[in-house]
């Protein structure tokens, strides 16, 4: 007994030993990468880092100017300073890391990110009843799609709404409401995005009297609006003036709503915001035929495809919370045991696309066709693999 537990030993330690050697050479790496100034002159991390480290120092997080002087600071060559658009709440998650000078906080980022990525699919495979032996098959699929690779060099907090939807799965599935609703509450730092998400939350818990789901999330809003607010009184009409004074009506992204503005005229704003109003009209038929059943762990996989198809902006790196609908499908997929030409045809245009997404140089408007790809691929598995469609 004693000589396994000192074999047992000496394993994790040689475990923990390498782990750390590996740290600490990753870190060194990613320092010299991540500061080079070529590198910071793509790297949307830098406009994190700056925003939150003027609102805590009372400056505008909001103000091209004030924005451009830290980013050059930081190492940023191009005189144009990324904006961050998000809301003011979203600065209380940021502004621990601001305290970090910037290759600092960037690394410690980009691990957290590493680490978040980790846990979620890891807990997506077991949530959608992946044999715990075949776990290392959500690992591969989460970090060799394009969205999280992109995600994780441009240093995006996209990861937060992951986190936040399998935050809510996980505590809703042990009924603690609060706790699920606090979790929900990370959608907002990018509330376009799974709109129907958060809609479907809202007419779930009003219809259910899950009055515990909305505090939480309150709670969740008012404590981070606090925290950045008490920080920086000004700051909510420092966002107010921006998104007024000069909104980002410019950006060309991957979604149908900038292509309707390529076909009908740029000028056009509120053509960007098609899509979401049909989106919301299709949920509204979708709720009537499902609320007698509804199920959060089935369905919040479509709900987070059609909002990401249907959202008024979004980047190929936010398809990262497909990744929900994806690690469930890479589960049906794990059981099946003899594959037919279509499954077999489905899978190779599925990596086909995906090493599109990592290599290609496009502008990210071409990848419109992305999000109803990842639509009509989940779509296609749920008749493909229909036989593994249990949740456990």
């Amino acid at each position: 007994m004693d000589s396994e537990f000192r074999k047992s030993l000496i394993y994790r330690l040689v475990i923990w030993g390498l782990l750390l050697i590996g740290l600490v050479v990753f870190g060194k790496l990613a320092i010299a990468k991540l500061t080079d100034p070529t590198f910071i002159s793509l790297d949307d991390y830098v406009e994190y880092w700056s925003a939150s480290r003027l609102n805590r120092v009372r400056g505008n997080p909001y103000n091209p100017d004030q924005l451009e002087s830290l980013q050059l600071a930081a190492g940023r060559l191009k005189n144009v300073p990324i904006m961050m658009w998000n809301p003011p709440w979203t600065l209380a998650l940021m502004m621990p890391l601001s305290w970090l000078p910037y290759p600092s906080s960037r690394v410690l980022w980009l691990l957290l990110n590493i680490l978040i990525l980790f846990v979620c699919v890891n807990w997506c495979w077991r949530a959608y009843g992946g044999d715990l032996r075949h776990a290392w098959i959500a690992w591969v699929v989460a970090f060799t799609f394009g969205p999280p690779l992109h995600l994780l060099k441009a240093g995006q907090i996209t990861i937060l709404l992951l986190l936040g939807v399998v935050g809510f799965l996980y505590f809703s599935g042990r009924q603690k409401w609060w706790l699920a609703g606090f979790a929900a509450g990370l959608i907002t730092i990018k509330p376009h995005l799974l709109y129907l998400f958060g809609l479907a939350l809202l007419v779930w818990a009003l219809s259910n009297r899950k009055w515990t789901v909305l505090g939480g999330f309150a709670v969740f809003l008012f404590t981070s609006m606090g925290v950045a607010w008490a920080v920086n009184p000004a700051l909510i009409n420092q966002y107010l003036y921006a998104v007024t004074a000069y909104p980002p009506e410019q950006w060309a992204t991957p979604t149908f709503g900038a292509v309707l503005r390529l076909l009908f005229g740029v000028d056009k704003f509120w053509l960007q915001f098609v899509p979401p109003v049909l989106g919301s009209l299709w949920f509204l038929r979708y709720w009537k035929r499902s609320r007698s059943h509804w199920d959060w762990l089935s369905q919040v996989p479509l709900l987070v495809l059609v909002s990401l198809m249907t959202s008024a902006y979004g980047w190929t790196f936010d398809y990262t919370v497909s990744l929900l609908a994806i690690i469930q499908v890479a589960v049906w997929a794990s059981e099946h045991r003899s594959w037919s030409w279509a499954e077999s045809i489905f899978l190779i245009v599925y990596v086909a696309l995906d090493l599109v997404t990592i290599f290609s140089n496009a502008n990210q408007i071409s990848f419109w066709w992305m999000s109803s790809w990842l639509l009509a691929s989940y779509l296609m598995a749920l008749r493909l693999f229909s036989q593994r469609l249990k949740v456990r």
